[in-house]
């Protein structure tokens, strides 16, 4: 597989609506081109008039917008880098790719630039909406010199912003054709579909602000949608940034039905459509705004935000009522296979004693980094693309009590996760209070006896130790979550097992 730098250096293509161009005209060098490559069937160096699809190009001056024009066939693809200041900004590149022809403009942002790193967003410098919306809800760091910094940040992207004066500036386009309906920018297939999905528009069209961060392939993308006066964004479409991601988009279609079946789910985004946008699966949700838990997560808000979070848990499990022995066949077997042959028989016997137990579903990332808190104080929750609808209880609540440590103690990415680990095992500590307490609360309102958890804890890491080992395999870039701390964990529930044992047996 492609590597994820590259394939994100590309994410742009998303924008001009192209996700997979067939031929294209790339006068540029350096990452840039290798990017084009890594995504294209062929990249040529001499222009051929009307032949291309797709146009790339660095700080072009007016015959080089020119020659690009002359370069695509009829609804072909323009993308743009200026990677200085452009006197007027936005309106400036509109202006210049309007007289070259094109049509469908639309400028963008990226941060972080491109020159230095991948960037993780496409702003739409010409939608105010937009830009004030990123702008406001730009993580808020705990520390005091920190926050100083990134309060002097926004204030100068503002300035910046409205001066004209961001660098870099990006600009997708379409040459005009009378024939290819289809043959779109991202912004403007979205505004034809906003009125199916009940969205009313102003008149001057959808701007996206897109959001591509990630370390797999497999990481979606996201376009969330403005239209002017309205100060929120009104759709986040998800889309897969490679073919194998939409197994999972179809995925998290199948779970939010669901989930919303039987009553709306503050909290939890709320699908819309499924659609296919540029050949691609993409899924319209409605839009779940707040400030990312992690954001807000310190020792002394540790205790408030976990239980905050152990009700919202609580409360979705508890809507299904129905047990089953199931999770033994379909989820458990193929967690062992995480384990080397001779830890998995001592991992069945662990697991042996559960019986039938709640089918709840389960949203498998539960990390502080997949939750918001909503301006009212309630917890949201996002990526529902790993889900199982038909899970096995408590197992969202321990990866999260378990990360919120780690974060909270400062051992994350440390090596000494399996140290913060047993504190939170342990009642006395600060940690161990908070997960005790959870543990409880979600052990009572879900209806099991709480030693049910010393099990389920072997599982859930069995699960995402596997999971991590699948995506490790499948991905030359490496995994988003590495299956070494994931299977430390299992080994320490399993060692935690074999001495309570040794316990019995004594007694």
């Amino acid at each position: 597989m492609t590597s994820n730098a590259l394939l994100r250096r590309a994410d742009w293509r998303f924008l001009v609506g192209l996700p997979e161009p067939k031929r294209v005209y790339c006068p540029t060098g350096g990452r840039l081109r290798e990017a084009v490559q890594s995504v294209s069937a062929r990249v040529i160096d001499e222009p051929v008039p009307g032949e291309c699809d797709l146009v790339v190009l660095r700080n072009p001056g007016r015959r080089g917008l020119e020659r690009a024009f002359r370069t695509l066939g009829p609804g072909g693809a323009l993308y743009v880098e200026w990677w200085r200041p452009v006197a007027g900004g936005g309106w400036s590149a509109r202006r210049r790719l309007a007289a070259a022809g094109f049509e469908q403009v639309a400028c963008y942002w990226p941060w972080p630039p491109p020159r230095r790193r991948t960037p993780a967003v496409w702003l739409p410098i010409e939608r105010r909406e937009a830009v004030t919306w990123f702008l406001d809800t730009r993580p808020r760091p705990h520390r005091r010199l920190a926050r100083i910094t990134a309060a002097f940040q926004r204030r100068l992207w503002r300035s910046l912003w409205r001066l004209g004066l961001l660098a870099p500036i990006c600009a997708v386009a379409r040459k005009p054709s009378s024939s290819a309906a289809g043959d779109k920018t991202l912004p403007a297939t979205l505004a034809a579909h906003h009125g199916a999905w009940g969205v009313r528009n102003s008149g001057d069209g959808v701007a996206c602000l897109l959001l591509t961060a990630g370390r797999s392939p497999r990481n979606k993308l996201v376009a969330l949608t403005f239209s002017s006066g309205r100060r929120e964004p009104q759709i986040a479409l998800k889309l897969p940034r490679v073919s194998e991601a939409e197994a999972g988009l179809e995925r998290e279609a199948s779970v939010l039905h669901a989930v919303h079946a039987d009553r709306a789910r503050e909290g939890i985004p709320r699908l819309v459509a499924r659609a296919t946008i540029a050949g691609r699966v993409a899924l319209a949700e409605s839009v779940v705004s707040g400030r990312p838990l992690v954001d807000a997560l310190r020792p002394e808000t540790h205790r408030k935000l976990s239980l905050k979070v152990t009700d919202f848990l609580a409360d979705l499990a508890a809507a299904s009522p129905r047990r089953s022995t199931a999770w033994r066949e379909g989820i458990a077997e193929a967690a062992l296979q995480a384990l080397p042959p001779p830890e998995q028989q001592r991992a069945r016997t662990v697991l042996s004693p559960l019986g039938a137990l709640p089918e709840v579903c389960e949203q498998r990332d539960c990390s502080p980094w997949n939750l918001l808190v909503q301006r009212d104080g309630a917890i949201a929750m996002l990526d529902w693309e790993s889900a199982e609808q038909r899970g096995v209880p408590a197992l969202d609540l321990l990866y999260f009590l378990t990360y919120a440590g780690f974060f909270v103690e400062g051992t994350m990415h440390s090596g000494w996760e399996l140290a913060s680990y047993r504190r939170m095992l342990t009642p006395s500590t600060s940690v161990g209070g908070v997960y005790a307490e959870c543990a409880t609360t979600y052990a009572e309102r879900v209806g099991f006896d709480l030693p049910t958890l010393d099990p389920l804890r072997l599982l859930c890491w069995l699960i995402h130790a596997r999971s991590a080992q699948l995506r490790e395999k499948s991905e030359t870039t490496g995994a988003p979550e590495d299956s070494t701390l994931l299977l430390d964990l299992a080994r320490e529930e399993l060692a935690r097992q074999d001495e309570t044992v040794r316990r019995v047996q004594r007694s």
